[in-house]
């Protein structure tokens, strides 16, 4: 290869790496929020902030949190000095771990934890992951109108309480960038239009092809079921919700896109979280009934989210925008 060809080449960047975001994990307290959690740490993560309504479930959450990490940072020293790198390895910088008590169905109550968490963070939010939720197994003619307001309010209205409150953050930063930028191009020639001036259909011309242009991603946990009917429990409720989650992603994608903030949702198959660990205890067969219908034949590890949430958050992504990523084992296939 010529030395000029050498100089052309650049160094490729690291597509999965979230070095210095900023993200933000409702439900954190969950089962796949926390296996998610370690995840997004390890992936560089500046500052993680975890919204639950319980503030026993997050104490616990943030505290196994601090203890991996630190244990991460040892793992990965001890295997450095193993190959003969010694000290001549960096060491890991800790991420920040914050907690927020918040009922995700109050816009009141989001509001004020989604700016409280942009202002201790200093920096502008890049990441949100909306993992709250919930199911009851109840026939919809046994399921009282109040229990099915209360389910909506959460995992549907909830969702898109959090991502607007979350995307409020990241429009105003977005606001004030351009107004920092105007006022330290006060004295350019007339000839010379600031960037800042331009109109969007001037600004996507003139950054036509190039990525990783997103200001902020926003990852929609919906689900399966927001795609076809389980068997053999009945969940009408929850299926609607999460139907309306899927959808969700795709309106707000269209409605933001011209802010750079991607929108997608990830749908999850059966997984053997602590809460669904004690459904099938208390119903034997539903483990067996579901996997028979896996092609994987078993169930999720909620570890095995982690993947395509990086992947949905990274620049990996950056074109990816009101998509639903159905990780399921092949249950919709069938």
């Amino acid at each position: 290869m010529s030395t000029a060809a050498q100089k052309s080449l650049k160094a490729l960047p690291n597509l999965f790496s979230l070095a210095g975001k900023s993200v933000v994990i409702t439900g954190a307290s969950g089962g796949m929020a926390t296996a998610v959690s370690r995840y997004l740490l390890n992936a560089g993560v500046s500052s993680l902030a975890l919204i639950d309504k319980s503030s026993a479930g997050l104490a616990d959450t943030a505290k196994f949190l601090y203890e991996d990490q630190q244990q991460q940072q040892e793992l990965a020293l001890a295997s450095a000095r193993t190959i003969g790198l010694g000290n001549a390895v960096p060491t890991p910088q800790s991420s920040k771990i914050t907690t927020w008590e918040c009922d995700i169905s109050s816009q009141d109550h989001v509001r004020d934890a989604m700016q409280a968490i942009r202002t201790q963070n200093g920096a502008p939010l890049n990441v949100l992951v909306n993992t709250a939720g919930y199911c009851e197994n109840i026939s919809a003619l046994d399921y009282p109108g109040t229990k099915l307001t209360k389910l909506l309010s959460v995992n549907l209205a909830g969702a898109m309480i959090v991502a607007t409150e979350f995307a409020r953050t990241v429009i105003s930063d977005l606001d004030m960038d351009t107004h920092a930028r105007q006022m330290s191009n006060l004295d350019v020639p007339a000839a010379t239009t600031p960037e800042t001036e331009l109109s969007a259909t001037d600004l996507t011309a003139r950054y036509h092809n190039q990525p990783f242009s997103t200001s902020a991603s926003i990852i929609l946990i919906g689900s399966m079921s927001g795609s076809i009917v389980n068997f053999p429990q009945l969940q009408t409720p929850y299926n609607i919700s999460k139907a309306g989650v899927i959808h969700l992603a795709k309106s707000l994608a269209s409605e933001w896109s011209s802010y750079g903030i991607r929108v997608n949702s990830l749908s999850p198959g059966y997984i053997l979280t602590p809460l669904t660990r004690a459904i099938i205890e208390a119903e034997g067969k539903l483990k067996t009934q579901w996997e028979a219908q896996i092609p994987m034949g078993r169930m999720a590890d909620p570890e095995e989210f982690a993947g395509p949430v990086i992947y949905m958050a990274s620049d990996a992504s950056s074109y990816m925008t009101g998509s639903d990523v159905i990780v399921d084992g092949g249950y919709c296939v069938r």
